[in-house]
């Protein structure tokens, strides 16, 4: 064999192994949805899931993160870039509210709602079971009783008195409304509208299949009200999760809407099942949903991700993703109108992300830096892994074509060992022909569903392998010296042609 035959091999592999890195190297720098950037890291951590507050000042983006033994209250541009930075003293209970207007801060602390403010700390209550934050205010609830407290107020003043035990408060954002929620049973919820220091009656909702209720969420645009009810039940150590959403009119205070939401993937039309980590709000008077689902990624990466939705179609809510974390994602929301936040869990902490749809910050995110490298690389060595199983289906492509050569060892021997012009080139059209029937039938186009468009294109699996099949006969015969014999030639034949088909499809095979 000439030098040329022994070098053409390994400068496909480079080639092939070239292309399949810099496929991951785009994959790990793609974006989550058309007009939406990357992820950003916020600085700020924590050992437990916390509830974050944050508000837009002046293009400024002001947040509050609790972490494990203070709270860190970061102030930056459109782009998430760090203006200021304060670390404030203070220990906020795990998974409470927070709420800051850049100078107090009230927040909960063994059960007390607390005060903050210019470096010293005062409990305005005691015995208090939750808040829900208002843009200048917040209402706080024990056990029936409803106080409203601003932070420039002495003290709190009682608003209302409930009948039954409060499960919930919600302020909208939309306007000055809240939603109170009481349980008069342990599965049973009636919901109140607090309106201009009315109360009035909305709906009551019972849960039919005994699931948990995690978490109520409710916003107004004026007109009419959303109140989305997000809940759980277990089965068998399985976790199903559920959101159920209730729409009313301010002008008869009747509902309009009770559904159970269903999501699918805008990208692929995968459903999304289990939603979780919901958020709501009218924009604009139209609504708009974050949730939190198991669904794809780039290439053949899967996660949970953060999901954006405001349309349905046939039924189902249409979420496109936002987050691009590696972690599993959870708690997304809005900070003003086009800025959302998320954390993640990497397994030790819980650290904070956000993105945003300006043309400048989806530029700056499309940059290439250190740790995609890294991320291709790593994606890289697991894929050329995957790419041995494909040398295993060589040996089912080669058995049609043995078989053939032994019945002409018998029948044609003396064509068989002096002339080549025929039966090569029929034993190399076996060959290719069990290659085609092999990925259409064994491996089919649902094995690479995860392969770039222009492997999986339609009748890609019938032209791929008849290309390169074509390609592996006339590189081959283009180094390889004419005495070779057949045995030796269609060997080499045989293993140039497998080696492109394992670098070409073997990465996306597993």
């Amino acid at each position: 064999m000439n030098k040329k035959a022994k070098l053409l091999p390994i400068v496909i592999l480079l080639a092939l192994f070239s292309l399949y890195y810099f496929y991951n190297l785009n994959l790990a720098t793609a974006l989550p949805d058309d007009g939406w950037g990357r992820a950003t890291k916020i600085n700020g951590a924590s050992s437990f899931p916390m509830q974050q507050y944050s508000f837009v000042e002046d293009d400024r983006i002001h947040v509050y993160l609790p972490g494990d033994e203070d709270v860190r209250y970061s102030i930056t541009d459109e782009n998430y870039k760090r203006i200021e930075e304060t670390v404030i003293p203070i220990d906020v209970d795990i998974n409470t509210p927070i709420w800051g207007d850049g100078q107090n801060v009230l927040y909960l602390q063994d059960g007390n709602l607390h005060l903050y403010e210019n470096g010293k700390t005062a409990i305005i209550d005691e015995g208090v079971e939750s808040f829900s934050p208002d843009d200048e205010r917040i209402l706080y609830w024990k056990e029936r009783e409803v106080y409203v407290y601003k932070a420039g107020d002495k003290k709190p003043s009682l608003l209302t008195t409930m009948k039954e035990p409060i499960s919930h408060i919600v302020a909208a954002e939309g306007d000055n409304s809240f939603i109170i929620s009481t349980n008069p049973g342990p599965q049973d919820y009636q919901f109140y509208l607090l309106r201009d220091e009315e109360l009035t009656k909305i709906t009551s909702w019972s849960s039919s299949n005994s699931a948990t209720v995690e978490d109520i969420l409710y916003d107004s645009n004026g007109r009419e009200g959303s109140i989305l009810i997000e809940s759980f039940k277990m089965s068998q150590g399985n976790r199903t999760n559920m959101a159920t959403l209730m729409t009313f009119s301010f002008k008869d205070m009747k509902l309009t809407e009770n559904e159970q939401m269903f999501f699918v993937d805008g990208s692929n039309g995968a459903k999304l099942a289990n939603p979780r980590y919901l958020n709501l709000r009218y924009l604009d008077g139209k609504r708009e949903f974050l949730f939190v689902s198991e669904g794809q990624r780039e290439g053949k990466k899967s996660g949970y991700n953060v999901y954006y939705t405001n349309a349905q179609e046939d039924g189902s809510w249409v979420g496109m993703r936002r987050s691009t974390t590696l972690e599993s994602s959870l708690n997304p929301y809005w900070a003003g109108e086009s800025h959302i936040l998320w954390q993640a869990f990497d397994g030790k902490a819980y650290e904070t992300f956000g993105t945003f749809d300006g043309k400048k910050y989806v530029q700056s995110t499309m940059e290439k830096t250190k740790e995609d490298y890294r991320t291709a690389m790593y994606d890289f060595i697991s894929g050329i892994f995957s790419s041995f199983v494909m040398v295993f289906f060589g040996f089912v492509w080669v058995i049609p074509l043995i078989i053939f050569y032994s019945i002409m060892m018998f029948i044609r021997r003396d064509d068989f060992e002096t002339n080549k012009t025929w039966i090569e080139p029929v034993g190399i059209l076996i060959y290719v022909a069990t290659v085609v029937f092999v990925f259409n039938s064994v491996l089919s186009d649902r094995v690479f569903s995860m392969a770039p468009e222009y492997l999986t294109f339609p009748y890609g699996m019938i032209i791929w392998p008849v290309v390169i099949g074509a390609v592996s006969y006339l590189l081959y015969k283009l180094v390889t010296d004419k005495d070779m014999g057949l045995f030796a030639g269609i060997s080499y034949y045989i293993g140039l042609n497998i080696l492109m088909m394992a670098g070409l499809y073997g990465p996306y095979l597993i």
